[in-house]
């Protein structure tokens, strides 16, 4: 029985008594260059050190080469770690000989079955994979996409009630569309996603919940997709009253099957008008402005000198079709600093270096009375990138009677649901 299937097995009576019935917009090749890509185990990166890395012996592990064949094995409590050497690999153990060193990435296993792996005290299905490249030595995840998503579900959406259901079905949907593009997008690289927001946040096994599992369940095999190829499926926490395509926000963005959603209630107000960060303000002085500038601006405008100086003046420039803020400039001692879309959110950083909510949002400027800038206030609506689904919105939806194929209608209008190949 693989993972997956043993995942539906243990929840087909959870199912039948609370089943549901009914992420960068990128596309993929041909079909046929998918085939049997959803039971490909996915290579989730969980570290990366630059020498050295323990192996997680907390019970009775095998290690194997690349044709599974084992060159270590030992039990709880042995020290055990994996050592880089350029692009090679070996295990060493203080009092034992060394393993041979191997050019291909070695796999670390529990000796049992359905037995689990740590890393950092954190324990993960599949098995650990150590790879090495010329730089680092990569500690990887390798474990089957059903089993994956369930130490993602929890953390990107959650779930407050049983009515929040379809939601967080619908999250499972574009979450595992989106595992699948980047396991074709990963190309040279060890492995295919990272375990942070930089793709989907990652917990493993000690976040897993009820309601994520039976989502997981529920919509097992199904993704997005357009004319038969599979689609990304990106996701934020809340648009504010509308989303954005990609050319809005990112950089090169397409927004192919992505569209400009309406996302209000027939009460008039946003579908997301409950999430906790839909509304928002952030203040900046004038110093402050120009240390976030000085900081974090050269990594992604075009700043004369490299050091932008003290800041004079701000401005929003140009505006997107859903009133997201394109570019908004500031006029340094320096000469003028440019900001253009998702790269403001990254600049704009709180004093704790958390990024700007979202890029709607209106920009005032405050003067002492010589006229010099004070300051500037930032007041603005929604919380992430505002493309594809809104997980407040869904959230909504789903309370509302919703099931999860009309919320993904709903945010992704220009896919339809289908069977992953």
């Amino acid at each position: 029985m693989t993972a997956a299937s043993g995942v539906r097995a243990r929840l087909g009576v959870l199912l039948l008594l609370g089943g549901s019935a009914g992420v960068k917009a990128a596309w993929l090749p041909e079909p046929s260059a998918l085939q049997g890509l959803s039971s490909r185990p996915v290579r989730v990166l969980l570290a990366s050190v630059p020498v050295e890395a323990p192996m997680p012996t907390t019970g009775s592990w095998q290690l194997l080469d690349p044709a599974r064949r084992v060159i270590a094995s030992g039990g709880a409590g042995e020290r055990w770690s994996i050592q880089r050497d350029g692009r090679r690999v070996r295990a060493i153990r203080g009092d034992a000989p060394a393993s041979a060193w191997s050019r291909e990435p070695l796999a670390f296993v529990p000796a049992d079955e359905g037995g689990q792996v740590t890393w950092d005290r954190k324990a993960y299905r599949g098995e650990i994979v150590y790879a090495a490249t010329d730089s680092a030595l990569h500690v990887i995840n390798r474990v089957e996409v059903e089993e994956y998503l369930r130490g993602v579900l929890p953390l990107e959406i959650g779930a407050q009630r049983t009515s929040d259901h379809a939601a967080v079905e619908a999250q499972a949907v574009a979450a595992r569309s989106f595992t699948l593009v980047r396991q074709l997008a990963s190309n040279a690289r060890p492995w295919d996603l990272t375990a942070t927001d930089a793709d989907q946040v990652y917990g493993g096994v000690a976040v897993e919940t009820f309601w994520g599992d039976l989502a997981i369940a529920a919509t097992a095999g199904w993704v997005l997709s357009e004319r038969g190829r599979v689609v990304t499926a990106p996701y934020h926490a809340a648009c504010g009253g509308s989303t954005a395509v990609p050319s809005e926000v990112w950089r090169g963005g397409q927004d192919g099957f992505l569209r400009t959603v309406s996302d209000t209630a027939p009460t008039g107000r946003p579908w997301c008008d409950t999430a906790p960060r839909v509304a928002w303000e952030r203040r900046f002085s004038a110093s402050e402005l120009s240390s976030v500038l000085a900081r974090h601006g050269p990594a992604y405008a075009d700043i004369p000198g490299g050091r932008p100086g003290s800041v004079s003046d701000a401005r929003v420039d140009a505006r997107t079709a859903s009133d997201r803020v394109r570019a908004v400039t500031f006029i340094t001692s320096a000469g003028g600093a440019t900001l253009r879309g998702n790269d403001m959110r990254f600049v704009l950083r709180g004093p704790g270096g958390d990024i700007l909510p979202s890029t709607w949002f209106s920009l005032a400027v405050e003067r002492d009375a010589g006229g010099r800038l004070s300051g500037i206030v930032l007041r603005g609506r929604g919380n992430g990138h505002g493309i594809g689904l809104c997980q407040w919105g869904a959230i909504a939806r789903a309370r509302a009677g919703a099931d999860f194929r009309s919320i993904l209608k709903a945010y992704y209008p220009g896919a339809e649901l289908t069977r992953a190949p």
